[in-house]
């Protein structure tokens, strides 16, 4: 049930590591693509991380031999290298959990090119999918860059001093936002996925799903992240829920109904927890993946080894 995600601050080598774990393997999840925005792969067109830039090939052609299937993980719109270029930028000051520097805006055309290129290169490395970290924006209060007031402006006939304030006088306006900029990520993946198969790379694509009580679990994701679930269902290949990133996991606030919503789009579901396992927090994902019917949890390997 649990599977490695192997990060990019690990030090390992990939033959040692699966020469004495393979055996107790059948999948595992490798950054591909770090959140500094260089890749564990040679790339054509993106530099690669220093000592690292064989990392990902080394695994997933070892793997493969050992009939391991890999998942390459990319940090989608985190990107610390292009973030100046094409940051995400808000007009309010609410506190969030992490920070958003590092964050693009996902309605930069510009860097949906560059991503795209990178999938369609990772495609080629032996992989079972892509699995999509960081699709979304990065809180409820994102993105006004001057593209993104350009463009809901002109879409909704607004004033040329159309600023946030407006959002919250008018209620009819913040909802017609949050359809916007939650269409901004659906055209983003659809642009991704028919890259993909006009290079014949079919590949399936996950993405990512942040599930804490402090953004309202499921029921937020739409307003906290700009994730309008069932429209990317359509052209989604699975979820990959992660658990609690910024909370402490309490058995609680896990019940049935915070995942109906999810199950009833009937797709493939996996879950991610990326800090510190404690037994009775395994005891409780193991709940959880009863409940959504996980195909496999994907624990970072600093906490399994730990």
């Amino acid at each position: 049930m649990v599977a490695p995600l192997i990060s990019e601050d690990i030090a390992l080598d990939p033959s040692a590591f699966l020469g004495e774990y393979g055996g107790y393997i059948d999948e595992l999840a490798i950054v591909a693509k770090a959140a500094s925005g260089e890749t564990l792969y040679q790339s054509s067109i993106a530099p690669s991380m220093m000592d690292k830039e064989n990392f990902f090939e080394r695994f997933s052609n070892i793997a493969k031999y050992l009939d391991i299937s890999t998942y390459a993980v990319i940090h989608a719109f985190f990107d610390e290298l292009f973030h100046k270029k094409f940051k995400s930028v808000s007009l309010n000051a609410e506190e969030i959990p992490v920070s958003a520097t590092g964050f693009i805006c996902p309605n930069k055309k510009g860097y949906w090119k560059y991503l795209a290129e990178i999938m369609v290169e990772i495609a080629d490395l032996q992989v079972s999918g892509i699995i999509l970290l960081d699709f979304r924006y990065p809180w409820r209060k994102y993105c006004f860059c001057t593209e993104c007031i350009r463009d809901f402006r002109m879409l909704e006939n607004l004033p040329v001093y159309f600023h946030y304030g407006l959002l919250e006088e008018r209620i009819d306006l913040y909802e017609k936002w949050l359809k916007w900029r939650s269409g901004v990520l659906s055209d983003a993946l659809k642009y991704f996925i028919n890259h993909l198969n006009s290079q014949g790379k079919n590949i399936p694509v996950i993405v990512e799903v942040i599930l804490d009580p402090i953004s309202e679990m499921t029921s937020g994701v739409f307003e906290y992240f700009g994730q309008n679930l069932e429209e990317l269902s359509k052209s989604v290949d699975g979820f990959i829920l992660n658990i609690f990133p910024f909370s402490t996991i309490d058995k609680d606030v896990i019940t049935d109904d915070v995942f109906t919503g999810i199950i009833s789009l009937n797709k493939p579901i996996y879950l991610l927890y990326t800090k510190n396992l404690t037994e009775s927090e395994l005891e409780i994902l193991k709940e959880i993946a009863k409940i959504v019917n996980a195909k496999k949890i994907f624990i970072k390997f600093a906490q399994i080894a730990s």
